[in-house]
């Protein structure tokens, strides 16, 4: 769910049509209740914009809306910098 491009904004949005169009499918995997959503390179998009979409008392927060749901994340941690690239470890 989450590509180069990517906003807070635009990722929210996305949510939103994802569950406006497959929400009722029997085939979305759901945790409590709530649908899983994955997201890919979510390292891409700043730290401080996942906590004003993840945080309860945000203007901006899923939490408590139609879109809440669980978010699993890919997490990458730079281990080693080179002149031929980035190596990343991801978890």
């Amino acid at each position: 769910m989450c590509s180069a491009g990517r906003t807070i904004k635009t990722l929210a949005e996305d949510i939103q049509y994802f569950v406006t169009k497959y929400g009722q499918s029997p085939a979305l995997l759901r945790l409590n209740g709530r649908p899983v959503y994955f997201c890919y390179d979510s390292y891409t998009l700043p730290v401080n914009g996942w906590a004003t979409l993840l945080d309860p008392t945000s203007n901006s927060t899923v939490r408590g809306t139609t879109i809440d749901g669980e978010l699993e994340q890919l997490a990458c941690k730079l281990i080693h910098r080179a002149r031929e690239g980035e190596l990343q470890y991801c978890v």
